[in-house]
């Protein structure tokens, strides 16, 4: 019996030692353990070297907005190289880029770009596939493998798996949000990138007058995000670093230890990595970083998320959002809600102008209740058919913290109960409509 409550003791050690390493990692990830570039680019190296890569010409990005741009930047150099002479493309690529240095965002780019990119060392004639899948590869079936084979007969694996799931349940959710900003969003929600979008396609324009149709396809249009490496990734590798601080676990690494630690350099040394063959560029952690208790992206007073060149975004619990729906919130009006066709923004709007407010100023009328949602009308003085008709209902899924989201779904005007309305928004008729019954 003694043994038993020592062994539950124990435990409650290890997961206390665990929530408050998670805890520190995460601060790590979002805010950067300031780790040498250096140190950066050496474990990068070492990693290329894994995969039976030379290392690779690194390019630091103040933002995913700059990352995406330099390396569009990159490509169209590259294209011109494998058109031209050399001297003559780089002359022309640098001529098409001063000829937009007036403008004070690709200024600050064409800077970075030109810092970074030593022509005289440097001669890019391929720019090389991205090595996503051998990184996957390596990182899954090789060096993953071994270590867990490694932990697991020295400790045990239930010691591991308690250990990954308690990281993936606490850190899963924040890191995936930063994920999809990076790949929904990423440098599309600037401000500025338009302007450098535009500025873009006019120098490959401008250099590619005379190409061939096939020299200006997407491969200097997009960037694929879905591409970038980051702590999303590879969070988990931290599970052997807890592992080898943890004093009742006491894990070594091995002849693996160098790798792992090549990989934890990375995870506490930038945001995101894109990587090619011969190129690897590395956006840097963001200097203001920003959520709310369950871990969105989120900052009522101002933008949630700042990178080093001025690119900000703004975020109500995870939603990103236009500066102004936070910095002007006194301009939200019920006619401004009713005129937003997305839903999720809608919501948001709603959220903040305040749900019993916005139900009492925008003269709602209640149609009928019943326990699937409450079905509105909004008479806008017109013919029924001229009316908002809106339903109110609850997300099924809970959030985290056991709250259920509000959401108010336009509906046609020919509804007649709040059950009508809602298996509409489903494409079902009302008698179709089941949910009590649904897997």
């Amino acid at each position: 019996m003694l043994g038993t409550e020592n062994q539950i003791e124990k435990s409650r050690v290890n997961a206390a030692q665990l929530r408050d390493y998670s805890s520190a990692l995460m601060q790590r990830i979002t805010s950067g353990a300031k780790r040498p570039r250096k140190e950066v680019e050496a474990s990068i190296a070492d990693v290329y070297k894994c995969i039976g890569l030379d290392a690779p010409t690194v390019v630091w990005c103040r933002s995913p907005r700059e990352m995406s741009a330099l390396i569009r930047l990159l490509r169209i150099l590259i294209i011109q190289q494998q058109r031209k002479p050399e001297g003559e493309a780089l002359n022309a690529f640098l001529k098409a880029m001063k000829g937009h240095q007036n403008q004070p965002e690709f200024k600050e780019l064409m800077c970075s770009f030109t810092q970074q990119i030593n022509f005289n060392t440097t001669r890019p004639t391929t720019f090389g596939q991205s090595i996503h899948g051998k990184l996957t590869s390596y990182l899954i079936r090789d060096l993953s493998a071994e270590l867990s084979s490694t932990f697991d007969s020295r400790c045990n694996i239930d010691s591991r798996l308690h250990i990954e799931s308690t990281l993936r349940a606490s850190l899963r959710q924040r890191l995936d949000a930063i994920k999809d900003f990076m790949v929904t969003n990423g440098y599309m929600r600037a401000s500025k990138t338009k302007t450098i979008e535009t500025t873009l396609k006019k120098i490959l324009q401008h250099l590619t007058e005379t190409a061939e149709p096939q020299d200006s396809n997407s491969d200097v249009s997009k960037i694929d995000f879905f591409e970038s490496w980051g702590a999303w990734d590879f969070y988990w590798i931290a599970a052997y670093e807890f592992a080898q601080v943890a004093p009742e676990l006491n894990f070594k690494a091995t002849n693996r230890e160098s790798e792992l630690n090549n990989w934890l350099t990375m995870l506490d040394g930038a945001l995101a990595y894109q990587l090619f063959e011969n190129f690897a560029f590395i956006c840097e952690h963001p200097k203001l970083f920003l959520t709310d208790e369950r871990g969105n992206l989120h900052n009522s007073a101002g933008p949630a998320l700042c990178f080093a060149d001025g690119d900000k975004y703004f975020a109500w619990h995870g939603c990103l959002v236009p500066d102004w729906v936070i910095e002007r919130k006194r301009f939200i009006t019920p006619a401004l809600i009713d005129r937003q066709n997305n839903v999720e923004m809608r919501r948001v709007l709603i959220d903040i102008y305040g749900w019993e407010r916005y139900l009492k100023n925008s003269r709602l009328k209640k149609l009928h209740q019943d326990k699937y949602g409450v079905l509105y009308c909004k008479d806008l003085g017109g013919r029924y058919w001229q009316s908002i008709f809106v339903v109110e209902v609850l997300n099924a899924t809970p959030e985290p913290d056991g709250k259920k989201r509000r959401y108010l779904l336009r509906v046609p005007p020919n509804m007649k109960t709040a059950k009508e309305a809602v298996a509409w928004t489903f494409g079902m008729r009302e008698e179709d409509y089941n949910p009590d019954f649904e897997s």
